[in-house]
């Protein structure tokens, strides 16, 4: 390993304490505990109300993601991508692919129109 990217190599493992826990393994653990997966899903779907009151009636995938009550990272595994790529989805920064439709549908509940209408939202 060359000498500047070992010096770099150490200087990260000193910064980062051994006992680190990311944000997603708190948010994790704290879904794990009784009851709590049914509350972070009711506070998903009430913050989707308000936002889609908020703009008039127009739902984006975010919304219809929130209304399903499901977060990011496990919309993303269950229809076989990764949470940063459908995080663009959702964000309008990169174009919803045609293979994710159906199965972003039948995850959330919903229509593939609605799927289809909610992507559109960010790019009018």
């Amino acid at each position: 390993m060359p000498v500047r990217q070992q010096i770099l190599v150490e200087k990260f493992s000193q910064a980062t304490p051994t006992n680190f826990i990311s944000a997603s393994e708190v948010v994790a653990k704290h879904i794990a505990k009784p009851g709590m997966a049914d509350r972070v899903a009711e506070a998903r779907r009430k913050r989707a109300e308000a936002k889609i009151a908020a703009t008039g009636g127009e739902r984006t995938l975010a919304h219809l993601r929130l209304l399903a009550g499901l977060s990011q990272r496990h919309v993303a595994e269950a229809i076989g991508t990764t949470q940063p790529a459908f995080s663009l989805n959702e964000s309008g920064e990169r174009e919803l692919s045609l293979r994710y439709v159906k199965p972003l549908a039948d995850v959330l509940g919903v229509t593939i129109d609605a799927v289809v209408n909610a992507a559109m939202v960010k790019r009018k």
